[in-house]
């Protein structure tokens, strides 16, 4: 699901300006690892079942605390390419302030739940991902439009 919702900041990017651009592909490089972490933290609450029907999600395969790993892993490649297209794209201070903010919000996200407690992964895979989504993109529009 990651690499999927990954391309679209590519395709967008294409169909603005049809020419390949290093910027957009951190962007969705970004997207796909942020998105694979909070899909493995979310696929946490059918490990039973995934390993009932022989599935090969993450925690199935590896455990429980290595699923809180492989996200936690894949969260913090996702801060550093979007910090990484923050200068390709020649961002200025307000989106790097909004990505401190995004990062704190993934580390709240890790921090509210635990192999031993997964009674907030709703908040912490609806809310708080939604949080990111919408606050990725006002900071990027407004760098875009106001630019400081």
């Amino acid at each position: 699901m990651g690499s999927v919702l990954g391309l679209a900041p590519i395709a967008g990017w294409i169909a603005y300006k049809p020419e390949f651009a290093l910027p957009p592909v951190l962007l969705g490089l970004g997207v796909m690892f942020w998105v694979a972490g909070f899909d493995i933290l979310y696929s946490l609450q059918d490990l039973q079942f995934d390993q009932q029907e022989k599935l090969f999600s993450v925690p199935a395969c590896f455990g429980l605390e290595a699923g809180f790993g492989f996200a936690r892993l894949s969260h913090f490649i996702s801060f550093l390419f979007f910090l990484l297209a923050g200068y390709a794209f020649s961002s200025g201070y307000i989106y790097f302030l909004g990505l401190l903010l995004v990062g704190i919000v993934l580390s709240i996200e890790h921090k509210i739940i635990s192999p031993k407690d997964l009674s907030k992964i709703n908040l912490a895979f609806f809310t708080l991902n939604g949080f990111i989504a919408i606050f990725l993109l006002l900071i990027v529009l407004f760098d875009l439009y106001v630019g400081v």
